[in-house]
């Protein structure tokens, strides 16, 4: 039995509905309970590490030292070395894509002002960029975007509960794609305009799945190539 009380985290992990609460809740979550079997102690330290009500969070601010601790948690075993096996140092390190897709989807589930802020960064970051990139911008653009970047770099922390330090770029790279597709969904024309210069809808962003597309409109009465 832990020590350690999480009754006020999101999902509770010591509760037995804790899988079929996450799952249901976090679309990520049953996607990847399909396609894992490690699923349940893989959960458990998405919890452990990153909600920001776990104990873990709050006793242990050094990031790969709570990254541990939570692993040990969650029932990953180590050598007599004090070695995880390698597929846990993958995700201990943000080397794991599949796992760094928990983390974004489950931060992001807050009712967090820091993780908007950091969609609002977001949005002024690449409205500040565009202007300098095409000459638009003034005096002031270059020390903006500067200032603002600082500012997704301390947010990113903050979101992350890293303190002072940096999660892994790839983990940092998966947070940013869901900032950007829920920048998107914010704002229409913010959506039509990336369609417009990609062709296409953001990774992450189509509900059902990716290589769903959207046939082209039919009206009744069109034929068919070669119809008599």
């Amino acid at each position: 039995m832990s020590k350690y009380s999480f009754t006020p985290c999101l999902y509770n992990p010591n509760m037995a509905t804790f899988v079929t609460k996450i799952t249901k809740g976090i679309h990520d979550f049953r996607k990847f309970k399909r396609e894992n079997e490690d699923y349940e102690r893989i959960f458990k330290w998405v919890v452990y590490t990153y909600d920001r009500q776990s104990p873990l969070v709050k006793e242990i601010p050094e990031l790969m030292v709570r990254k541990g601790e939570a692993a040990v948690l969650a029932g990953f075993n180590t050598d007599e070395d004090g070695k995880f096996d390698e597929e846990v140092e993958k995700f201990l390190l943000g080397n794991d894509d599949e796992v760094n897709g928990l983390i974004v989807a489950y931060v992001s589930r807050f009712a967090d002002p820091h993780y908007i802020m950091l969609v609002a960064s977001w949005n002024l970051l690449l409205d500040g960029t565009r202007k300098l990139l095409s000459g638009r911008q003034n005096k002031d653009t270059y020390s903006t975007i500067k200032q603002i970047t600082a500012d997704i770099e301390d947010l990113t922390r903050t979101v992350f509960s890293s303190s002072d330090a940096d999660e892994a770029i790839e983990l940092k790279k998966a947070l940013y794609s869901r900032v950007e597709s829920d920048r998107l969904k914010l704002n229409q024309e913010n959506i039509i305009k990336y369609i417009d210069e990609n062709g296409g809808l953001p990774k992450g962003f189509n509900p059902y799945g990716e290589d769903y597309i959207v046939d082209k409109l039919k009206f009744i009465g069109d034929g068919e190539e070669g119809d008599s």
